[in-house]
């Protein structure tokens, strides 16, 4: 079994003009090949650039062996264009994503994928900018954050999966009713997709005994995403919100969009 070591990768250092401010990713570059593809990998809430290569070292090593990996970071805030003015949506695929692509000559198509709020912001990534990602992989994908109300965490919250106070939530997020919340709903992203072709790839699952949010916010992805006739894989699987099963689903899920692959190869 490959194994990988925090060393194996580098930072990759840059300013953000969309931020304002300097910048570090984490990558795992791939042996050189032809039209490399991308693979960027997203903390959840609180994480940091090296969050999958400490939990997951043996998927990020396997993935490291065919991807340029990308290990973004955005400590206590959310990939997106948030209420608070941080825009790391737009960070992301202006910035981050094309300067990743031409410094490791990285030609080959794009996927992008998370754990909790990093699986929600690789799918609402995906759905936004459906030219840009080839295939979007979730698990336990907190994709109901939207319509959060109150602190349904208190008595739950940890220090390994840091999840939101409701302050540090509606910083992200705003209010009830704000224009962020509006723009990030899963139901009007995805409707705005239909008849887009082609679309991307969406693989997600969620452990049987995570927090009920996160049940309900799956099973709703799998509803939307089948009402629009777009191609995803969902299921199941014995576990719960935590490092372990995010490792183990993600393993799963990737290998199954190789399987789809080769099906459709």
């Amino acid at each position: 079994m490959l194994t990988l070591e925090l060393n194996a990768g580098h930072d990759f250092a840059h300013d953000s003009q969309i931020l304002g401010r300097s910048k570090v990713a984490y990558i795992l570059p791939s042996p050189e090949m032809p039209e490399r593809p991308v693979f960027v990998m997203l903390h959840p809430f609180g994480g940091k650039r090296t969050s999958w290569a400490k939990h997951a070292p043996d998927l990020m090593a396997q993935l490291a062996r065919d991807f340029v990996v990308v290990l973004p970071e955005c400590g206590r805030n959310w990939f997106i264009d948030d209420h608070s003015g941080r825009n790391y949506e737009q960070y992301l695929v202006r910035e981050l994503i094309p300067s990743v692509r031409t410094r490791y000559r990285a030609n080959g198509p794009v996927s992008i994928g998370g754990f909790s709020m990093g699986g929600a912001s690789a799918f609402f990534l995906a759905l936004r900018h459906a030219n840009m990602f080839a295939s979007a992989f979730a698990v336990a994908g907190a994709f109901l954050a939207g319509n959060r109300v109150g602190d349904p965490y208190q008595a739950v919250r940890s220090d390994d999966l840091m999840m939101p106070t409701e302050a540090e939530h509606d910083r992200v997020w705003g209010p009830p009713g704000s224009q962020v919340r509006a723009e990030y709903d899963p139901a009007a992203m995805i409707g705005e997709l239909k008849g887009h072709a082609p679309l991307p790839k969406f693989y997600f699952e969620v452990g049987r005994h995570d927090y009920p949010r996160a049940l309900e916010a799956s099973q709703k992805m799998s509803e939307l995403l089948d009402a629009a006739g777009a191609e995803f894989e969902f299921a199941c699987h014995e576990g719960g919100h935590d490092w372990d099963y995010a490792a183990a689903g993600m393993a799963r899920l990737i290998e199954q969009s190789r399987d789809a692959a080769h099906r459709h190869g």
